[in-house]
């Protein structure tokens, strides 16, 4: 007799939720029009694909923002393991915003040429962006709240950077937005920043104090001593450390001493005995046979 698995209490929102993701990507690609057979006679083909840069523009951006949600919408459903009206009600919230932006994208295409109305037309491009990022907040703050539709085991760190992460960008966005009244084509970058910081996970990337330690933890200082061999971190990073035993009193060959394994770490932070940090192992030597 075969068992199955007991799905969980949001399998079924998150079934519902991906299938609105998946539309709303694909719906992207109908807003890219083919050239008209005139211009194409005219001019050539590849010049009338050029002149549809506004289209490729838009989809790209759009296409990595529904994408980054649809990611962000993923790990939200990590912590959160049972869905209650409240809960079932902002995704709806949510995907009613992810659903209309293939509209505000098509518009931004048609307009993003035009000095006269591309400032509008980013605006309402942004605008839904707001929306969709206010529905976020909701559905995390409505989902965390009082932790009874959490799982068991969650990160702590993974719920603070995520009600932090959410916050920032929800200020951002309005910012971004508010932008395209300066310049339109700092907000688009503006938006496209976003995307890729949202694109993170929350157990990797905070904010720009989380990229200056990443940034130093690939600088291998000149001495970062091991505890277990006594070597900088930039020796042990690259070969095992090992260190000879004493020689017997019958000047046996030389033999390696056997160490505590120990994990020599790069960056600012020190390797420990106890192995618990996490790297590769560079302290491991044979032990020596017995006289």
């Amino acid at each position: 007799m075969r068992h199955h698995a007991e799905p969980s209490p949001t399998a079924r929102l998150e079934a519902f939720s991906d299938g609105v993701f998946a539309i709303a990507i694909t719906l992207l690609v109908l807003e890219l029009k083919l050239p008209r057979s005139d211009v194409v006679a005219a001019g050539g083909l590849w010049p009338a694909l050029a002149s549809r840069w506004p289209g490729y523009i838009g989809y790209a951006l759009s296409f990595l923002v529904i994408g980054v949600m649809w990611a962000n919408h993923h790990a939200l459903f990590e912590y959160i393991r049972r869905a209650d009206r409240c809960v079932l009600l902002a995704n709806l919230l949510l995907l009613m915003g992810v659903s209309f932006l293939p509209f505000p994208t098509a518009v931004l295409a048609d307009h993003l040429a035009d000095p006269a109305t591309r400032t509008s037309a980013t605006v309402f491009y942004g605008a839904t962006l707001v929306f969709t990022s206010l529905s976020f907040n909701l559905l995390w703050y409505l989902g965390r709240r009082g932790a009874h539709l959490l799982g068991k085991e969650v990160s702590q760190q993974g719920l603070n950077t995520i009600t932090r992460r959410y916050a920032i960008a929800l200020v951002l966005y309005a910012a971004a937005t508010a932008l395209a009244f300066v310049d339109v084509w700092v907000s688009l970058a503006v938006h496209l920043a976003l995307a890729i910081w949202n694109g993170f996970s929350e157990r990797a990337f905070v904010g720009p104090r989380d990229l200056i330690s990443i940034s130093a933890f690939f600088r291998l200082p000149a001495s970062a001593p091991c505890p277990a061999c006594s070597m900088s971190s930039s020796d042990t990073s690259r070969r095992h450390c090992r260190t000879p035993g004493p020689r017997s009193s019958k000047q046996a060959p030389r033999r390696w001493q056997s160490r505590p394994r120990a994990s020599c770490c790069r960056g600012p932070r020190r390797c420990s005995s106890t192995g618990s940090c996490p790297s590769a192992p560079c302290c491991r030597t044979r032990e020596s046979p017995r006289s």
